[in-house]
């Protein structure tokens, strides 16, 4: 996972909004699997986020191809950079895909799911 993607998910649930994306979760194995996430702050009776809730479901076998082609051009932006820089670098490149196709990350994301679903 280019870790943009992780900065983008946080500073989505910081504002106080729900996150969708497509995440790679690794096994015992070392093999790994898709799913499509949606995340969704959880808030006390005073409106502060205590917490998250994430709900995954099977990422449709079609979108692998779409998805593994952004999350490797990120994770290319990362390469030979410190931590740091490697997020800034592939949050930056999401940033820039998202605005020069004229998207909303999330609108993007469920728009895509619900083509393959």
């Amino acid at each position: 996972m280019p870790r943009g993607a992780f900065k983008l998910m946080w500073k989505t649930l910081k504002n106080e909004q729900e996150f969708f994306a497509f995440v790679i979760n690794a096994t015992k194995q070392n093999d790994y699997y898709w799913v499509f996430a949606h995340i969704t702050p959880i808030y006390d009776d005073n409106k502060k986020a205590i917490g998250y809730y994430s709900v995954r479901r099977v990422m449709p076998e079609s979108l692998k191809p779409t998805i593994s082609e952004l999350y490797e051009k990120a994770l290319e932006t990362e390469k030979g950079l410190n931590e740091k820089q490697a997020t800034e670098a592939s949050y930056d490149f999401l940033v820039k895909f998202l605005k020069d196709n004229d998207l909303n990350y999330n609108d993007f994301i469920c728009d895509l799911y619900r083509q393959h679903a």
